[in-house]
């Protein structure tokens, strides 16, 4: 069976190194000499990015990020998911239904590195609990229950803040409709956001601009997307990845407003102080890709900026696996939640959608 894909997970023998070198090399000199065309409309040429020639990200030396851990009970501190029981409900039927057990929200956006005390808040994640697999089933033999949830978060002007955080509260997030993080593979990790590669990048989102649909096109003022995300997918020519993996980056927004740097730590950015202000946790630790930001330094920065932060919940309780036709399906609980900061304090809920057959 055939199939596409960007990697080269293989050693190459010497002679192909050569190859290699000088194909660079004639690309090189047809772009010193001809005109690009790109065959969508003769956009001009910019950068090998365009090409998908760059194949080495030189910014980069991580090889993978550490494994997650599998386990019950996942020892995250920033994605502090505890044992969740999943027998409060003996029939599927009801439990899917359930809005009981939901886990609340609050505990994995305002979170504290055990090893140090500092607070943080969580820009970006997605944690999910599924049913324990017994050793001797594979994991999608039976139908089994599974729970996630995906945060996102968005900022807004003070001025705006409450008739948008009004909007979102009535709003199904069903269908991904929301702006979500851009993902970019075409990048070197250490050019976020400095480099050509980024100057059509925009992290404003305009509700009002053409070709938005509804209901987005609906929403009452623009947003700040908080999150951008590196992926180290073309960087596997030389074999120096061992899997493929993301990363969480703080936008462009953030970074330019806050003077944040990096220096050279893949994915971590910091102030002019040489503060740590932004990093994805899964870079150092065992576990889920996040986007994390100090906590005092980003509520400081937003009230001298005149913005506020929103967090943005989708998610869903459903049967997954197993062989089964139309009429077994037992629906779905669809989860919508709005949450924010005000005067110090968390606020907001989650609104869950029984959807039956």
């Amino acid at each position: 069976m055939y199939s596409w894909t960007r990697d080269a997970q293989k050693s190459e023998r010497i002679g192909k190194k050569y190859q290699w070198i000088a194909y660079h090399e004639f690309l090189g000199l047809v772009s010193d000499n001809f005109e690009f065309d790109d065959g969508f409309g003769g956009r001009k040429f910019e950068g090998p990015w365009q090409l998908f020639a760059r194949d080495i990200d030189p910014s980069c030396v991580l090889r993978s990020l550490p494994e997650e851990r599998m386990l019950d009970e996942h020892l995250c501190w920033w994605s502090p998911q505890s044992v969740y029981k999943w027998r409060t409900e003996k029939r599927d039927s009801k439990w899917v239904t359930s809005t009981r057990d939901l886990p609340p929200v609050e505990p994995f956006i305002r979170v504290t590195n055990p090893e140090d005390g500092s607070e943080w808040l969580s820009l970006v994640q997605h944690p999910d609990w599924k049913e324990p697999v017994p050793p001797s089933e594979e994991p999608y033999e039976k139908r089994r229950r599974s729970l996630w949830y995906q945060i996102k978060s968005y900022l807004v002007a003070k001025k705006d803040a409450a008739k948008l955080y009004l909007w979102l509260s009535k709003q199904h997030f069903w269908g991904q409709w929301m702006p979500t993080p851009n993902g970019y593979h075409r990048v070197f990790l250490g050019e976020f956001y400095w480099a050509p590669v980024f100057s059509g990048h925009e992290a404003i989102v305009d509700p009002h601009a053409e070709g938005t649909r509804v209901p987005l096109s609906n929403m009452p003022s623009p947003l700040i997307l908080t999150s951008d995300v590196y992926s180290s997918e073309l960087n596997s020519f030389d074999c120096s990845n061992e899997n493929r993996f993301n990363l969480y980056i703080p936008g462009s927004w953030i970074v330019e407003k806050m003077g944040l740097h990096w220096n050279g730590r893949e994915g971590r950015f910091f102030d002019a102080v040489g503060d740590l202000v932004a990093f994805d946790p899964a870079v150092s630790w065992a576990g889920p890709n996040a986007l994390l930001v100090r906590r005092d330094k980003f509520l400081t920065f937003l009230e001298q900026a005149g913005y506020e932060i929103i967090w943005t919940v989708l998610g869903a309780k459903q049967m997954q696996g197993g062989h089964w036709g139309r009429n077994d399906w037992e629906g779905e609980l669809q989860i919508s939640g709005v949450f924010k900061i005000r005067s110090g304090e968390f606020r907001g809920k989650l609104r869950p959608k029984v959807i039956k057959r």
